[in-house]
């Protein structure tokens, strides 16, 4: 089978103080930040009843993931996110996709 590309899924809560719309600025802004990284297919965003948020994010290859990921979270660009996050609800997983 030939791949097709990476799929990123990504799970957290936010900080109580953090408001849904704060939450989805934070994450526009993440994607804005994804948008100028060779690589980047693109983000779908959801959130359950419960709080927990969910990121699933379209990569080209898991070495763009990689690169993407090491380069937002020394940004200054993203800082808004991960201020937000709750550092210990973080949950992150790559996946190979397959045509």
């Amino acid at each position: 089978m030939k791949t097709a590309g990476s799929l990123e899924v990504v799970s957290f809560q936010m900080a109580d103080s953090t408001t849904p719309e704060d939450a989805l600025g934070g994450i526009r802004s993440l994607d804005e930040f994804y948008k100028e990284t060779l690589g980047y297919r693109g983000m779908q965003v959801a959130r359950n009843e419960e709080g927990m948020w969910i990121l699933v994010l379209n990569w080209d290859c898991a070495e763009s993931e990689q690169k993407a990921s090491a380069a937002m979270m020394a940004s200054e660009k993203t800082l808004g996110f991960k201020k937000s996050v709750i550092p210990q609800t973080v949950t992150k997983k790559l996946y190979t996709c397959y045509a």
